[in-house]
């Protein structure tokens, strides 16, 4: 386990949470980092239950390089894989 790493955690959901409009009910964000690669991608659930992409928050992105950078300077491995599914309610799971 790596030290610090539940508040990299907390600090996504928060930068996606405050970057979804108003009305959405869930969303999802699949990201990854590898080499000297960050990517993320992120779909909301809208009231109507319509699937909508969204944009990643540019702080995401930036939160995602200064993890794979912590892996990088503790010596672990510079890949990891995340799924993130936020519930308007509050409800945060992380795979």
């Amino acid at each position: 386990m790596i030290e610090g790493i539940e508040e990299y955690h907390t600090a996504f959901a928060r930068s996606v949470v405050d970057s979804m409009p108003a009305g959405w009910v869930s969303v999802t964000v699949e990201s990854f980092f590898f080499g000297g690669c960050t990517e993320a991608e992120a779909e909301y659930i809208d009231a109507q239950g319509r699937a909508v992409g969204v944009q990643i928050p540019d702080d995401f992105d930036d939160l995602m390089f200064e993890l794979r950078e912590k892996f990088r300077s503790l010596g672990k491995r510079v890949w990891g894989r995340s799924l993130y599914r936020l519930d308007a309610s509050g409800e945060f799971n992380l795979k």
